[in-house]
């Protein structure tokens, strides 16, 4: 039996909301609940999955103290160990010029995490919450690279990204951020204002390889040498063709819902259609056997970044 817990020390949870909590679309009765980010579905769809799987959830609150919700499981043991990456614990800057990034997010904890995974490797870090503030800061400032949320109050990130790009071209790197992936668009086609796309929740890699592609950096380990690394996951060549593109919103919507047979049809789709596409998806397919929805999620990010 695995446990989980997460605990938190905000504004906590009304008696009175305890009961309709785990409802769709339920943000609370508090005005401070109301002033939260999100719709209200997260803890809908925990609790459907966390059914589906024979599992028990419970939730413990006390109002402008904190709340604790707690997850129990039946688990079986891995059949395959997963293969973690250890860059981020080896790389501890990069080579040249220290470069500055522009963080555009109304959310303020979001942009932290960015913000936090960015500064120890040697970032100079500057953030706005609104597009207006991004592009203000912008001028004064000359970022190498920008980091767009598409939903922020007042201008989009796709209207942020247009007048930044009208304002310093191409010497400006546009990266938008969402955790919509019904919103990619790929980017670094001269069509669209951007150069390209990462899904929230950012992870590490992710962010690592989108910074290096998009500035041409060596990353450093401890001793000032730069990092060697191949750019594939468990041995396979991150070989993802351009037309296989238009396939990995779907693709990666589906794996964080974990819906296995849809993943094992699109994926026979891409394999049809894109043919040049069949290590990649091998790949994802023995991701998917092991239902390493995670490492999945993973190779399609990393594809992307190195898109040929």
């Amino acid at each position: 039996i695995a446990t989980f817990e997460v605990i938190d020390t905000g504004i906590g949870i009304a008696p009175e909301d305890m009961g309709r909590i785990f409802g769709a679309f339920e943000r609370g009765s508090s005005k401070s609940a109301a002033g939260q980010p999100g719709i209200g579905l997260g803890l809908a769809i925990t609790s459907t999955l966390v059914h589906v799987m024979g599992g028990e959830l419970n939730v413990e609150s006390n109002p402008g103290e904190g709340t604790r919700f707690g997850l129990r499981l039946m688990l079986s043991r891995p059949v395959t160990q997963p293969v973690q990456s250890h860059r981020a614990d080896v790389i501890t800057g990069y080579e040249g010029a220290r470069r500055h990034v522009l963080i555009a997010d109304d959310d303020a904890a979001q942009a932290a995490v960015i913000e936090n995974l960015l500064k120890p490797l040697g970032f100079l870090v500057t953030g706005a919450r609104d597009g207006d503030t991004a592009i203000a800061l912008a001028a004064a400032s000359r970022p190498d690279i920008a980091l767009l949320d598409i939903s922020m109050p007042g201008k989009t990130g796709w209207e942020t990204a247009a007048a930044l790009r009208a304002a310093h071209g191409s010497a400006l790197r546009i990266v938008m951020v969402s955790a919509d992936a019904h919103q990619f668009r790929r980017g670094g086609d001269g069509h669209d204002p951007h150069d390209m796309f990462l899904t929230k929740p950012i992870q590490l890699d992710s962010l690592l390889d989108a910074v290096s592609w998009q500035l041409d950096l060596t990353w450093t380990v401890a001793d000032g040498s730069p990092l060697r690394e191949a750019k594939s996951i468990s041995g396979i060549e991150l070989h993802l063709p351009a037309a296989a593109l238009p396939f990995v919103p779907e693709i990666e919507g589906l794996a964080r819902i974990g819906n296995v047979r849809a993943i094992q049809s699109r994926l026979s789709e891409l394999e049809e259609a894109v043919p040049d596409a069949a290590r990649f998806v091998a790949h994802l397919r023995n991701c998917l056997e092991c239902f390493d929805f995670k490492s999945l999620r993973e190779a399609l990010r990393r594809g992307v970044v190195h898109v040929s």
